[in-house]
């Protein structure tokens, strides 16, 4: 009999022991008030989803090798027996402390250093003759860690006391978590001793995302926008976009995107801020205390666009149609998964180079971002770095440590690609005007963005910043996204409906960039430290100097120019004046009195021209000294020029309402086709510079594009469309007559919409949080509306032809409106 025979008995002994503490009975299992009271205290016990996940994992691994090495730990339904027995334990951890085949990693890089010295003729003397394995690499020191940690939240799991079976009789009788972190203290010094010798890698885990590496992600983000694949790239560049800069300025990982609620987020002064109310480590989300939520403070970078976290929120937010009632940030559920597997396809991208990128993951964000703040000379301090992360030390740090507002907003100055060694480190967000803010409120923001009525009040606050934004970038943007982007159909570019480039160009005019204090509208600079206020000042001072400098030159110029001029023209005046005093006919002495006279006029005249040039010195003095606090920054000052209607263009020798070279809208949501389709939407040429409007797509033919792939899509935004606005018609939406125009079409959309979707999708269609189907691309909607039960698509089609042709008066006045804007354009050799 062997000691797990002898041993077995005492595993009923540890079930009496549970036994005996409870106090229930089976009456009670069914008592409300103890399931909650279980329900809630396992939530302190269960770790992280993410967590929980990889402990499974090990869970499985270490079942697999007791089961070939040790079976008799092993049940039938293949788990662990528990309590598991010393020994059984000991044979686990020495298998995986010495087993090669369990080390992931490493493995080409070792079979060529054994090649190489093969090839050097040295033998290498293998002294582990007992399996040890000291010259092969194994598992790291945090992945044995893992596994420990693994089987300790598997014990509690279970409800068993983390102990072995035999570990009494053992020497000096400490714990099995006592003996299990000995062993990993020990098995730290032969990974040091593999790694001095080269056999195992020098780091663990993921790498940390440089500052360049994490410009180069916004970039590659940014470029999926101008792809031209068969995918939703719109959609996808906007979420990636948002959702890379978010998590780099909150030096969080990719678990954030499911969290954040637009009620999190707050425009006060500069800045947005965002309340973080848990994290991986901070699961009750209580922080210090229970007082102080996690706020993060996030600041635009208005001189490096690439990676201004407040543009890529208002991108993705005034392009986001809410269809379903969520306060959620990214709708839906899985937003982590869905950026991993955006972040991968980044990664393994044209232009990348995978072996550099080959052990970046999303939580590379998180420590790259911690690090970067922590390596720059001047930055922030360690516990301010600490306490944004939301990542303690140590427990003594979290109880004894809080951080103050300045602190944070300094770092998030820095992280959000402000240079602390340049003078525009203290630039404000760009904003506007409170004369702009007035004219705004008066047309309704509503007008520019979806859902807007439904926004929490401290969202709604951040959305006139989030347009500024917007505008003051606007030539960026068009150089970073085509006509066909899904940004071009938003309600902001259709909100005045054919003028509203022209709107839009006038709100910009009142956008203002300043440095330190804004005298318009009262906003100050914060998260700025004493060194940058004396940069301020010194930038001030060289500012002042550099007008007075001017403007003793600009003086010294025109007293030049006086003083040449008076040395020619004094001798003709002089003259002059002699000559009015002698007579034509008779001859007047001229006296001293008259030349005394003369005298005095002139140095009058020279003493006025001086004076004159005095008073305009002063002038620009005094205009200098007010504009030396709040010098206007603005890199946009030219406009792209004033706002279009919709164009008409001549070319194959016929009138056509797009242009040759027009694309056709591919890969857009339905809402953005809707738009486009009935209010028309701004092309953008080629060079980003030209804004062309280009009226409503459902006036197009097929003789309007050149391809004939966009004349497919045309017919099947046509069926779409149509079917929409017939479920508008037959609810009472749309009355007989009645068009759809830039006032009315978002309302009727949405309901029309999401009564189409029910009708395909089924009832509890909106109910799935899992489908995002206000993101669904009319290609995708069309080949569901061409599929019945019996998958034919004729009945689908000929329905939506007979929806067209029984409008008639919609099609006609759509005709009569384009041959009315092409006379009025044609010249007038042509007309006649």
């Amino acid at each position: 009999m062997d000691d797990d025979e002898e041993e077995s008995a005492r595993i009923m002994d540890c079930s009496d022991e549970y036994d005996a503490n409870s106090d229930t009975d089976s009456e009670d299992n069914d008592n409300p008030n103890l399931k909650a009271f279980d329900i809630i205290e396992r939530k302190v016990m269960v770790e992280h989803e993410s967590t929980r996940k990889v402990y499974a994992s090990k869970i499985r691994r270490m079942e697999q090798i007791l089961r070939s090495i040790y079976g008799k730990v092993v049940g039938e339904d293949g788990k662990l027996i528990l309590p598991l027995s010393w020994k059984s334990i000991k044979l686990l951890f020495g298998h995986l402390a010495t087993d090669a085949r369990d080390a992931r990693r490493g493995k080409k890089k070792q079979s060529v250093a054994q090649g190489d010295q093969a090839e050097g003729g040295e033998e290498v003397e293998d002294p582990d003759v007992s399996g040890y394995h000291a010259q092969k690499p194994t598992l790291s020191l945090s992945t044995l860690q893992g596994y420990k940690s693994a089987l300790k939240a598997y014990y509690s799991d279970h409800n068993v006391a983390f102990r072995a079976r035999g570990l009494k009789d053992s020497k000096g009788g400490r714990t099995l978590n006592e003996r299990l972190n000995t062993l990993i203290e020990g098995y730290a010094r032969v990974v040091t001793e593999k790694r001095t010798a080269g056999i195992m890698r020098m780091k663990e885990g993921r790498n940390s995302l440089t500052v360049q590496g994490y410009m180069d992600i916004c970039k590659a983000v940014i470029n999926l926008g101008k792809e031209n694949k068969k995918q939703e790239q719109g959609n996808t560049c906007l979420f990636g976009f948002a959702a890379t800069t978010l998590m780099w300025n909150c030096c969080s990982s990719s678990e954030i995107l499911d969290c954040i609620h637009l009620q999190h987020m707050d425009w006060s002064n500069d800045c947005l801020k965002l309340t973080v109310l848990k994290s991986k480590k901070d699961q009750a989300g209580t922080g210090t205390d229970f007082s102080s939520p996690r706020i993060r403070h996030i600041f635009p970078a208005p001189l490096q666009p690439s990676t201004c976290p407040i543009l890529a929120m208002a991108l993705y937010t005034f392009t986001q149609h809410r269809y379903q009632e969520t306060t959620k940030l990214f709708p839906g559920t899985g937003q982590k998964q869905r950026f991993c597997q955006l972040l991968q396809r980044i990664i393994t991208g044209k232009g990348m180079n995978e072996a550099d990128w080959e052990a970046i993951s999303s939580n590379s964000f998180r420590t790259g971002s911690m690090t970067y703040l922590l390596g720059m000379p001047g930055g922030p301090s360690a516990n301010s770095v600490h306490l944004r992360a939301a990542w303690s030390p140590s427990t003594t740090q979290d109880r004894c440590i809080t951080g103050e507002e300045g602190n944070d907003q300094f770092c998030g100055r820095i992280l959000a690609g402000n240079n602390l060694k340049k003078e525009s480190f203290d630039l404000l967000t760009p904003h506007f005007t409170k004369a702009a803010l007035t004219k705004l409120h008066a047309a309704g923001l509503h007008r520019f963005i979806d859902g807007y009525a439904t926004f929490p009040d401290s969202f709604k606050r951040c959305i006139p910043v989030f347009l500024a934004n917007i505008l003051y970038h606007l030539d960026t943007i068009k150089s970073w996204f085509p006509a066909r982007h899904c940004i071009w159909g938003a309600p902001l570019f259709a909100a005045f409906g054919s003028d509203t480039m022209q709107q839009l160009e006038d709100f910009r005019k009142e956008v203002i960039l300043c440095h330190g204090y804004c005298e318009d509208c009262g906003m100050n600079c914060t998260g700025v430290c004493t060194e940058i206020e004396n940069i301020s000042q010194i930038r001030s001072l060289k500012e002042s100097i550099a007008r007075l400098q001017q403007t003793h030159e600009q003086n010294i110029n025109s007293l030049k120019e006086s003083l040449n001029e008076l040395r020619y023209s004094l001798p003709q005046e002089i003259c002059k004046a002699l000559m009015e005093r002698i007579g034509v006919n008779e001859a007047n002495p001229v006296v001293r009195q008259d030349i005394e006279a003369l005298k005095l006029d002139f140095a009058k005249m020279v003493d006025e021209r001086l004076a004159g040039l005095g008073r305009s010195s002063a002038d620009v003095n005094d205009t200098g000294g007010q504009a030396s606090s709040s010098a206007f920054v603005d890199g946009n000052e030219q406009a792209t020029g004033e706002g279009v209607r919709d164009q008409v263009f001549m070319w194959d020798g016929k009138l056509h309402p797009v242009p040759r070279d027009f694309e056709f809208p591919q890969k857009i949501d339905c809402k953005n086709m809707w738009q486009r389709w009935h209010v028309g939407q701004v092309n953008i040429t080629q060079e980003g510079a030209a804004v062309q409007q280009i009226g409503p797509l459902k006036i197009l033919d097929s003789k309007d594009l050149i391809k004939s792939n966009m004349r497919k899509n045309l017919c099947k935004a046509r069926l779409v469309m149509a079917e929409v606005e017939k479920i508008a018609r037959a609810t009472g939406l749309l009355k007989d007559g009645e068009c759809v125009n830039h006032s009315n079409y978002s309302l009727i959309f949405d309901a029309a919409y999401k009564e189409l979707i029910r009708q395909r999708y089924g009832e509890a269609a909106w109910q799935r949080k899992n489908k995002r189907y206000n993101e669904l691309s009319y290609t995708t909607l069309y080949k569901k509306l061409c599929r019945k039960e019996t998958g034919r698509r004729v009945r689908a089609c000929s329905a939506a032809q007979t929806n067209i042709a029984g409008h008639p008066q919609i099609q006609a006045a759509a005709w009569i409106t384009v041959i009315d804007r092409t006379a009025t354009r044609l010249p007038g050799s042509l007309l006649h």
